[in-house]
Order: C-alpha cells, then sequence, then structure tokens
C-alpha cells in the first residue's frame, strides 16, 4: 500500500484505491474553510503526544489539551496509531489511517478524535475501520476549545448503523 499524502491517495503501485473520506462525501461538504487544516494539527499533535507522553504539544491548543485531560483520566494504553487499513467490504477495496487503536478497560477501543460537532458521517467513519480492525469498541471523542471532551461510545446497534451507512456509500461510490 502506497500512500501519496499530497494528494491524499492511496494506491497499490498500479490502482488508485478509494479512501473512506473519499467515499463518504467530498470533505469540502464537511468543514469550515481552514478547519480541515486545524483539525489535522490537532490530530497529529495528539497522536503524537499519545505515543510519548513526555513530549509537548506543538500546538498549544486547547482542544489538545482536552485529549491530554482525557488521557490522564483513562489512562489508555497505545496499541497502534495512524496505521493504515486495506479492506474490502461488500467486494469493493477502499483505504485509510485510523486514529488510534488502545486499550481501555481491558478492551481493545478504536478512538477516532474529532474537533468539530457530532455529525452522522462520523459514526460511518469509524465503522469503516472497524470493519478492518475488528476492535471490540469503538469510541468518537470529541475535544472542545474550552479544554473539555466528549466521549462518545458506539453501542452495537449504532456500529450497525454505521457500518451499514459506509456500505451503502461504498456500494454508490463511484
Amino acid at each position: 500500500m502506497i500512500y501519496d499524502g499530497e494528494r491524499h491517495r492511496y494506491s497499490d503501485g498500479e490502482r488508485v484505491i478509494p479512501s473512506v473520506t473519499q467515499i463518504l462525501s467530498p470533505p469540502s461538504r464537511w468543514y469550515a474553510p481552514g478547519s480541515a487544516e486545524r483539525g489535522t494539527r490537532i490530530h497529529l499533535d495528539c497522536v503524537n503526544w499519545a505515543k510519548n507522553p513526555d513530549s509537548a504539544i506543538q500546538g498549544n491548543d486547547f482542544h489538545s489539551d482536552a485529549f491530554i485531560l482525557w488521557h490522564f483520566r483513562r489512562s489508555p494504553r497505545l496499541l497502534a496509531s495512524e496505521e493504515m487499513v486495506d479492506h474490502v467490504a461488500g467486494g469493493k477495496r477502499y483505504a485509510g489511517r485510523f486514529d488510534l487503536l488502545m486499550e481501555i478497560d481491558g478492551d481493545r477501543v478504536l478512538v477516532d478524535i474529532k474537533t468539530g460537532n457530532p455529525a452522522k458521517w462520523h459514526e460511518a467513519q469509524i465503522a469503516a475501520y472497524a470493519l478492518a480492525v475488528k476492535p471490540d469498541r469503538c469510541l468518537l471523542l470529541y475535544l472542545r476549545k474550552d479544554m473539555t471532551y466528549v466521549e462518545s461510545w458506539l453501542s452495537p446497534h449504532a456500529l450497525a448503523d454505521g457500518i451499514a451507512a459506509f456500505l451503502k456509500a461504498l456500494e454508490d461510490y463511484a
């Protein structure tokens, strides 16, 4: 699997493989101008800090501070971060990178970091990664600019709905 970060494109050397975000919707419909860059920076700060809690957060942002607070309260153990997935579902191939796979309270938890407001596509996005990673549980972690966070644990029903929504989007993807 080859990832071209400039173009946000996955390939196997011969074929381009659609990403989870491309399958779900054009990103321009999801984000306000500038928010994607901010979210990416905060996301990288949080993932890097999870890998090395002794490191300093580069962005000095309250969203990142919310992640650190969550981390200290939950005491998760990092299992993997930013790993590429290359998966086939419904006979169609897709790729992407999940945020974090952590052990929390003895469970393997897929964690997706978000800096915006909850949206229905968030469940479909984490479900796409869950199909490949097969975690025990899934968590959408919403980081707020006031240094608070909201944990949104996906119930089995919500995960099933997210999987169905992703598979429908994958089927419809041109």
